[in-house]
């Protein structure tokens, strides 16, 4: 999350992908300052990964869930896949159970991936 002064400053940026640019707008609607954390809705998230390399390998799944008054809220959930051109590695397999023909039959691109997932996620607290 990002404080209100690394907001502005992101906000005058140029070049910017348009998801990104949309998720910066959602912190115009934040909650006051004075609302209690219990209110707000969090959204708690994990990727998957082509491989076990961060420098090197992509996302290959983004999963969320909500988070509000401190209960999980099963129904208010967030999945997809993301179609990369370079294969998974076989290591990474059985970590998160992604079957190559899965990805490339269901997956989406990560540019759409990441500005579903903004979407999903709002101005909310991650």
């Amino acid at each position: 999350m990002f404080d209100w002064f690394q907001i502005q400053r992101l906000k005058k940026a140029k070049n910017l992908p348009d998801a990104f640019v949309a998720y910066l707008k959602t912190y115009d609607q934040l909650p006051v300052k004075g609302d209690l954390w219990e209110s707000l809705r969090m959204v708690v998230f994990d990727t998957e990964t082509t491989g076990l390399k961060i420098e090197t390998d992509s996302i290959l799944s983004i999963g969320a869930v909500a988070v509000e008054g401190g209960q999980i809220v099963i129904g208010d959930s967030y999945e997809v896949l993301v179609s990369q051109g370079e294969p998974q590695t076989h290591e990474a397999i059985p970590v998160h159970g992604s079957i190559p023909s899965d990805v490339r039959q269901r997956g989406i691109s990560e540019a759409e991936a990441v500005d579903s997932f903004l979407s999903y996620a709002k101005a909310d607290v991650l």
